[in-house]
């Protein structure tokens, strides 16, 4: 199928003009829906009932079966791996913050809210709306989300004016929930950035106020505490938000970027880290260092947009960061390889089958992410063409990295997001035709998942085939500010 083939019903002139339509897929001839109109602007649509009657229930058991969904549900999309519930900081530490603080908890029934519609609209084969078309439904679950999620936007508001409520933990991870929930839906352009733009405010104005802190420069810490979790996730956001989006409003930013910290190990402490297998972050999905070379790419992509920035030096870091990664990437997997061997190979040893295969998954999604990297310097910064043999062999790991993964029977990797779309949308050579489908299949999981922001970037990656273009050129030609970095 032609990509962007979707058509719509225009209005008659005997409907009034707000009259909702239906989407429809034909082959007749109608006006075709591009790629700035379909992401960028409300459709309209004929109003649908998602939850059944059974789900209108009484204001209070609604609030607490979608807290208790979001606890379930929603918070596993933001980790890779995990033993158990116990184990993942957003079904733990952001579900406690919420119970001291009601904007939170607010925030986070609104959230699961949505993803419970979008998650019955997905398996019930119905369309996706916008925000305020999902708002307009005739159920509690629908109504309820829309007066929390208002509710909770303008209390962040009255927060982020008071000194003394501005630089709190609960603020910054309100505002971070904010972004994943434009993230996760995708309902509004560009909202995402404001929500990054005011935690980097907080952020900035705490690092001030710290006597132990080195002008902007954040540090990573491992601690579960709730403000080291809330800046692990911040770093994380701030650095795959770039990487993920079109770099058209970078130049815009008056705000300093952060410049990340990283407290690596010891040569002794990774290896009694990597004998217990905890090297890789089971949150992150990445160890210490692919995350900090993914900081350096951001940052270097960030540079690329100074108009003041000496070109050839920013080619030449890129080319020396992506040697860094090839090579710790293989250096790294080497000693994981000769570790794991001996560890097998140890009758004393205590490590289950089961951890064996959760870190073999995290070896995998850690290489992605390492990959992804050195994509987006060989074809963001370093301009290579998308048929080139460095870009296709970094695509064809990926993608049988991916094939993998998806084999071991895990589920679409909703961490993998930002990486499933940047390699995806890449595979514009002929050569790697052949592998479009398996990214096809992880962005429809995801959608079927409930996470609807997966079709909007299936529509650019089909856009990047159908046309031989970049998604960064694509996203920035037709205004549209995505971000994929859940």
């Amino acid at each position: 199928k032609e990509p962007l083939n979707f058509k719509y019903k225009e209005a008659r002139e005997d409907e009034p003009q707000n009259a909702s339509q239906a989407v429809v897929q034909k082959s007749t001839v109608d006006s075709y829906l591009t790629v700035e109109r379909f992401l960028g602007s409300p459709m309209r649509i004929r109003t649908l009932t998602f939850m059944p009657s059974t789900l209108n229930k009484p204001f209070r058991d609604a609030r607490s079966e979608l807290f208790q969904f979001f606890v379930d549900k929603t918070s596993s999309f933001f980790v890779v791996a995990h033993s158990d519930q116990n184990s993942n900081p957003f079904g733990t530490i952001i579900p406690q913050m919420a119970r001291q603080c009601p904007t939170l908890m607010n925030l986070l029934i609104a959230f699961a809210g949505k993803h419970r519609n979008k998650l019955y609209s997905a398996t019930n084969n119905m369309i996706y709306l916008s925000l305020y078309e999902l708002c307009t439904q005739d159920t509690n679950y629908d109504d309820l989300s829309r007066k929390l999620l208002e509710k909770s936007t303008g209390e962040l508001m009255h927060k982020m004016m008071s000194p003394q409520e501005r630089s709190s933990d609960s603020t910054l991870a309100g505002l971070l929930i904010l972004m994943a929930v434009e993230i996760f839906f995708g309902d509004h352009r560009s909202k995402w950035r404001r929500h990054l733009q005011a935690a980097r405010r907080i952020v900035l104005e705490k690092l001030k106020n710290d006597s132990e802190a080195a002008g902007y420069r954040l540090i990573y810490r491992v601690e579960n505490k709730p403000h080291c979790f809330l800046s692990r996730w911040f770093i994380y956001l701030n650095v795959v938000s770039i990487l993920s989006s079109a770099d058209f409003e970078l130049q815009l930013e008056t705000l300093p970027l952060l410049e990340v910290e990283f407290l690596f190990l010891t040569e002794q402490q990774l290896i009694k880290a990597r004998r217990a297998l905890e090297d890789i972050e089971a949150t992150s999905g990445m160890d210490l260092m692919v995350l900090s070379f993914l900081a350096r790419v951001a940052h270097l992509l960030h540079k690329a947009n100074n108009e003041d920035i000496d070109t050839a030096e920013i080619m030449r870091g890129a080319i020396e960061l992506d040697f860094e990664i090839v090579t710790y990437l293989e250096e790294s997997e080497t000693a994981r390889d000769a570790l794991l061997q001996e560890l097998r190979e140890d009758p004393s040893q205590s490590i289950t089958e089961e951890r064996f295969r959760t870190y073999e998954k995290l070896r995998h999604t850690n290489l992605i992410f390492g990959l992804t990297g050195s994509l987006v310097l060989r074809g963001r910064l370093l301009f290579m063409p998308h048929d080139s043999k460095m870009i296709c062999n970094l695509l064809s790991r990926t993608t049988k990295l991916l094939t993998e993964l998806t084999n071991s029977g895990a589920p679409a990797e909703s961490c993998l997001f930002f990486c499933i779309f940047c390699c995806g949308c890449e595979l514009i050579s002929p050569t790697m035709a052949a592998a479009r489908p398996i990214y096809l299949e992880q962005l429809t999981l995801l959608q079927q998942r409930g996470m609807s922001s997966a079709l909007q970037a299936k529509i650019i990656m089909e856009e990047c085939w159908s046309t031989e273009r970049h998604w960064w050129k694509l996203l920035r030609e037709n205004n549209l500010d995505f971000c994929f970095a859940i």
